[in-house]
């Protein structure tokens, strides 16, 4: 197993974690779409945005060439048009493998709702990132809501997709890692590589969350606070007879 410390803040409380040495699981299905570190192998340039031209209806024709899609949204006029028919057909496709969504501001006025809902029933997507950014200047009592209610939004996502096998979280850092990032970790049963960018904010919650994912793989973690009950989780699940960890990342804790 590889385990990297990169700026960790962990000096008066490494006693309360203590890695152990693993032998290296037995290789699976799922290490062939995963690299060393659990990134989800994707060509960059297979990547779509869903709101060019053609792109929806291929999406809905379940087009076998459309299998990375972003969406991207800010509340402008270049944003869906009609969310409800996005999720949908995304929610029955049989060919999109990776799912890129990208928010920028504040999202409360677009119907995620609709959208969440109808990606619900997606069963084909094996990698979700999730991007969330604001401006630096933003002062809004919205701005640390929000992702929790889209984390929310998108729980049945996570619940019925047994093929979900990579999730990457990408919050500005004027986001508190909400609760909604560990309800989500919970709710699926498949997730082997699971990654986490957000604000200094204590993560006992999304550890714990995460140290019940017996079959997680990877794990990286950019930001937040780890404290002594975190560190205590880590410690416990990285010992545990079934633990399957091949890399842990530890960044700016």
């Amino acid at each position: 197993m590889k385990i990297i410390f990169r700026g960790h803040k962990l000096q008066d409380r490494q006693s309360n974690l203590q890695f152990v040495t693993m032998n290296d699981p037995v290789p699976s299905s799922e290490d062939s779409r995963l690299d060393e570190w659990g990134n989800y192998i994707q060509k960059r340039e297979d990547v779509i945005r869903i709101e060019d031209d053609g792109v929806l209806e291929a999406i809905h024709s379940n087009n076998p060439a459309v299998t990375a899609v972003m969406v991207q949204a800010d509340g402008g006029d270049d944003d869906i048009s009609n969310w409800g028919a996005a999720g949908r057909y995304l929610g029955s496709s049989r060919h999109v493998k990776h799912l890129n969504l990208e928010f920028w501001g504040i999202i409360d006025s677009l119907d995620l709702k609709s959208f969440c809902d109808g990606l619900a029933v997606n069963t084909s997507v094996e990698s979700l990132m999730i991007k969330l950014s604001y401006d630096d200047d933003y002062n809004d009592n919205r701005v640390d809501s929000l992702p929790a209610d889209l984390f929310r939004k998108l729980l049945p996502f996570f619940k019925n997709n047994s093929n979900l096998i990579a999730v990457d979280f990408l919050l500005h850092y004027s986001i508190f890692l909400t609760d909604g990032v560990n309800e989500v970790i919970s709710a699926s049963s498949s997730l082997k590589s699971i990654k986490i960018k957000g604000r200094e904010h204590c993560l006992e919650n999304i550890v714990t969350a995460i140290s019940k994912k017996e079959g997680v793989r990877h794990i990286t973690i950019d930001g937040g606070f780890l404290n002594k009950n975190a560190c205590l989780r880590m410690e416990k699940f990285l010992s545990g007879n079934r633990c399957q960890l091949k890399s842990l990342m530890l960044s700016s804790n």
